[in-house]
């Protein structure tokens, strides 16, 4: 069953996708997974294309996909190039984990994406 964004899930969404382990916690090893997943064209830089391409399983409405696209693009994309590098996801990833132990959890996520 797909989510969507408006539906408080969005945390849960995230944390489904880039907590590959299952443990509750995302590592930076689990964001370089997924940053590889998602970055088809492996340029370096996820696109909307890919992510919206990315999400279409988890997010089968259009619309609500296209919302989650512009949530995540706004949030990671701090340089407004059109696309997230590899240091962007690293420097948020440094800001999300507040107490700095090297993993983010679902209640550090919930604190940047404010309850989406």
């Amino acid at each position: 069953m797909g989510v969507t964004v408006t539906n408080g899930s969005f945390t849960q969404l995230i944390m489904r996708i880039c907590d590959k382990n299952h443990d509750g916690k995302i590592g930076r090893g689990e964001m370089t997974r997924v940053f590889n997943e998602i970055n088809k064209f492996k340029d370096g830089k996820i696109t909307p294309d890919e992510l919206r391409a990315f999400l279409a399983k988890d997010i089968p409405n259009p619309v609500e996909r296209e919302l989650a696209v512009g949530t995540i693009m706004g949030l990671l994309d701090r340089d407004g190039s059109g696309g997230i590098t590899r240091g962007e996801l690293r420097d948020i990833f440094t800001l999300v984990d507040r107490n700095h132990d090297q993993f983010i959890t679902s209640d550090e996520l919930e604190q940047l994406l404010g309850g989406l």
